[in-house]
């Protein structure tokens, strides 16, 4: 935004397109294996940790109308 303020006069219509750009970024979480591992048994790999991760995200979004 300073970048094209620089160049030429903003409007607030361009401002607010910017701004609602930035806003609509994707979000990533990671989460460390060493916190997931204490919930899984040893033996799983890392594929059914997230199938059942997603199962249980699935589920938890279903019973809280997120669908």
């Amino acid at each position: 935004m300073k970048q094209i303020s620089k160049e030429r006069m903003l409007t607030y219509s361009e401002i607010d397109q910017i701004c609602m750009n930035e806003s609509t970024e994707k979000v990533q979480v990671q989460i460390p294996a060493k916190k997931l591992k204490q919930y899984f048994p040893d033996t799983y790999t890392k594929t059914q940790m997230e199938e059942i991760i997603f199962m249980l995200l699935a589920s938890w979004a279903e019973r809280e109308g997120k669908e």
